[in-house]
């Protein structure tokens, strides 16, 4: 920043002309060899990039061999021996070039064209029925009801402390002999 205000730099351009004179003389000075000149980098094998790069949805696959995604219909071609995905679990990926791959049991079994590159966002919820609103508050007010607590034994002088029956409540006293 110091050479740019010094060099009164105010445009862009200005700028780069400072920095392609700036840079070289920048690196003479500061730059330390690499003591070991290999690289450090290893290259990738036996993992498909392209699908860890995606967007990544889950479907179940239609009786007609189609998967849905808010609004957009995937054809699925039948498996081998003409065999279809009905029902099954697929995992739908978006490549980052547009286009489609379908995987069921991490088997890919369908590639599609690109289409627009978005996110699609999470699904809509539907609106549980009364009754079922119903039942789930009666089940939170059954683990919100406080548990009756035990009567606490009095403690008097000269008096054994109280006894409980089988039923949480306080046994009669035997009365002492005077």
């Amino acid at each position: 920043m110091s050479e740019l205000r010094l060099a009164k730099a105010c445009t862009l351009e200005e700028a780069n002309q400072v920095l392609s004179a700036y840079v070289p003389d920048h690196n003479r000075r500061f730059a330390i060899a690499a003591q070991d000149a290999t690289p450090a980098w290893r290259p990738l094998r036996g993992a498909d990039v392209e699908r860890a790069c995606s967007f990544r949805y889950e479907a179940v696959v239609g009786n007609d061999n189609t998967a849905r995604l808010q609004g957009r219909v995937l054809d699925i071609p039948p498996g081998p021996g003409g065999r279809g995905y009905a029902k099954a679990k697929a995992e739908v990926r978006q490549l980052l070039d547009g286009s489609w791959r379908v995987y069921v049991k991490d088997v890919l079994v369908a590639s599609l064209p690109a289409s627009p590159l978005e996110e699609l966002g999470p699904r809509k919820r539907h609106k549980r029925s009364a009754a079922h609103r119903a039942f789930g508050k009666a089940v939170r007010q059954l683990k919100t009801r406080p548990v009756c607590a035990r009567a606490k034994p009095s403690v008097r002088r000269g008096l054994p402390p109280a006894t409980f029956n089988g039923y949480g409540q306080i046994a009669p006293r035997k009365k002492h002999a005077a």
